[in-house]
């Protein structure tokens, strides 16, 4: 409701402007309420105050909708019919798997986390937002699999599961922070090279 009040969808989500007003309503306003709700749920089952999980909890849902809705809005729309990723398919294949293994690489050895950054750039070059967002939800996929697990080494060697949690939090709002913006811009350039060749040819 939030996103069709301020006319922001899959066409226009390429716009830096848009973008910044998708991050505040996805991760200020509309998790607001949903936390609230679980929030007092999870804390009257377990004789927990609901502001001690909310604090916990509306970051969750705030980067889960970060992260996740992007992802769901750009390869719903024409973009991701012009990418012709049949035709594309084993660079995609390709570039994905290269991703996966480092950041399977970078939970057993924490020096090599820092190797994402780039594999997020490669993704978001090859492919634009959609790269991206599907570069940012694997590694939040399988960051969380591997702390939660307690597989290879956490980003911070902290002793409770609750704190690799928020640092593992941290993490993924900074490389959704960088990588959403960088994968805007570059798109917003790639239609103005289009648009400036296109008046060229006229």
């Amino acid at each position: 409701i939030l996103l069709s009040i301020f006319r922001i969808s899959a066409l226009n989500l390429a716009s830096f402007a848009n973008l910044l007003i998708f991050i505040l309503i996805a991760g200020g306003v509309a998790p607001i309420g949903s936390a609230v709700i679980s929030a007092t749920a999870f804390g009257e089952a377990h004789d927990i105050p609901w502001h001690v999980v909310w604090l916990n909890w509306y970051p969750a849902h705030a980067l889960g909708v970060i992260i996740l809705a992007p992802f769901l809005m750009t390869v719903t729309s024409r973009e991701w019919q012009k990418l012709r990723i049949a035709e594309r398919a084993p660079e995609a294949a390709a570039t994905f798997a290269l991703f996966v293994a480092l950041a399977i690489c970078a939970a057993y050895f924490r020096t090599l986390i820092f190797l994402t950054a780039p594999a997020i750039l490669l993704a978001t070059v090859r492919f634009g937002l959609i790269g991206a967002t599907l570069a940012t939800l694997l590694l939040a996929f399988l960051s969380n699999i591997f702390v939660v697990a307690g597989v290879g080494q956490p980003i911070l060697s902290q002793p409770e599961l609750s704190q690799r949690i928020l640092a593992l939090q941290a993490f993924l709002a900074i490389t959704s922070f960088w990588s959403l913006p960088t994968a805007v811009l570059l798109t917003e350039r790639d239609r103005l090279l289009e648009d400036l060749s296109r008046a060229n040819s006229l």
